[in-house]
């Protein structure tokens, strides 16, 4: 995985094309959102064309990262 100034993004040595959209967590009480929830919307994301989760201000619980590595959702995230 990385990065290349002629091929952009590129995964396993291949360019690839992210489409992802920003996600944010309002409050904590967000971190306590239920399994099927986090389901549901990577699941609605991925129905929009989505093959990335892009995190901001907050890192992802392991719930989310679970749910996104059983759909095949990539992970961007800037927290840590």
């Amino acid at each position: 995985m990385g990065f290349d100034v002629t091929n952009g993004f590129l995964l396993n040595g291949r360019h690839y094309e992210l489409t992802a959209r920003a996600t944010t967590r309002t409050t904590p009480a967000s971190a306590w959102d239920p399994d099927a929830l986090l389901e549901f919307r990577v699941k609605k994301l991925k129905e929009f064309g989505c093959n990335a989760y892009r995190m901001s201000h907050n890192p992802p619980t392991p719930e989310l990262l679970d749910a996104c590595d059983r759909l095949g959702m990539l992970v961007m995230t800037k927290a840590g």
